[in-house]
């Protein structure tokens, strides 16, 4: 297990350590065009190769095009193995029969994938489907246009209004609390139980 920074070394060295050493976790640091994906590309066939199966190696970048880019490097370095490594043919070829079902993805992809294979342990529905932030604003937009409106016939709530305005609350502080609410909602028992009284 390889603990702490690596000290630097010659490239070589470095992306020997990167590729080889399978059994340690680490971190590469690096600007662009330095080699970083061809590096993650190796790592992925010599774990391949350590007879790991490919369903079992996740591999997260940021954006859909760079995780399409680097599953398609994965599968041209499983096809282009050096042929010094012809006793591991069977792996390879069985890591490219099975690289649709690899977790080379972005994080919000695989994100998703962990809780719809969860979905029960974690209470929601499987086929969830993710807003775009745009829905999501439009859709808090419309709630809280609702919220509003009920409030107008309730006493009660227009006196704890009343209240936390006087303490010096605005309109838009009432709307981004209710945005943050609604983006932690393990919060609202807090101020359920703990509201402002006239």
């Amino acid at each position: 297990m390889i603990e702490g920074p690596i000290a630097p070394a010659g490239d070589d060295e470095t992306r020997r350590l990167i590729r080889e050493a399978l059994d340690s976790t680490m971190m590469v640091e690096a600007g662009a065009g330095t080699g970083k994906t061809r590096a993650l590309v190796e790592r992925v066939v010599w774990l391949v190769m350590a007879d790991r199966r490919i369903e079992r190696i996740a591999a997260i970048t940021f954006t859909e095009k760079a995780a399409a880019e680097l599953k398609d490097r994965v599968r041209f370095g499983l096809e282009t193995a050096p042929s010094e490594y012809e006793a591991k043919r069977d792996l390879l070829e069985e890591a490219l029969a099975s690289l649709d079902r690899a977790q080379i993805s972005t994080i919000h992809s695989f994100g998703q994938a962990l809780l719809r294979a969860f979905a029960p342990e974690a209470g929601i529905d499987p086929s969830f489907t993710v807003v775009d932030e745009v829905a999501a604003e439009r859709r808090f937009r419309e709630r809280w246009r609702v919220y509003l409106e009920s409030l107008a016939s309730d006493e009660s709530a227009g006196r704890v209004v009343d209240r936390a305005m006087g303490l010096g609350m605005t309109p838009a502080d009432f709307e981004d609390l209710a945005k943050d609410l609604a983006e932690k909602a393990e919060l609202a028992p807090f101020f359920t139980n703990n509201a402002l009284r006239p």
